[in-house]
């Protein structure tokens, strides 16, 4: 693989060589699936305990979701905290099922974490305190 399509920081593919992905299957009509995985409360994470931290945390949520992948299957960095897998060759049920598998194991590695607590003000001067844990969500 070219290091033009790897992003540095995860070792996993990056924008451009997902762009490619997408236009081979795209172009000659593979079917496919796209799992998109963005790690909710990330920001929050990053301003409470640092960026230096968080970079951390996105390298190891990067090799769970490959961990929990069987082999030939690419995953890419979209940006930020986004991942993206893209499958060919399995059913849609199988999809779901491993995109459940990725939720699970990336928030149970998590769960010890204490939810982040965030303050938003209204513009009647009220607030209301939000709690952001750091997890990904599972599919619908």
């Amino acid at each position: 693989m070219n290091y033009s399509g790897i992003d540095s920081f995860t070792e996993l593919g990056n924008r451009r060589l997902m762009q490619t992905r997408f236009d081979q299957f795209a172009g000659d009509g593979t079917e496919f699936a796209i799992i998109l995985i963005d790690i909710d409360g990330f920001i929050y994470f990053n301003d409470r305990y640092g960026h230096a931290e968080g970079d951390e945390k996105l390298k190891l949520i990067a090799k769970l979701i490959c961990q929990n992948l069987p082999d030939g299957i690419d995953v890419f960095r979209a940006g930020g905290e986004e991942f993206i897998i893209i499958i060919n060759n399995l059913k849609m049920a199988e999809v779901v099922l491993l995109a459940m598998q990725i939720c699970k194991a990336v928030n149970q590695k998590f769960s010890h974490l204490p939810p982040l607590e965030r303050f938003f003000s209204m513009s009647d001067l009220s607030y209301v305190k939000v709690n952001f844990p750091l997890t990904v969500s599972t599919p619908r």
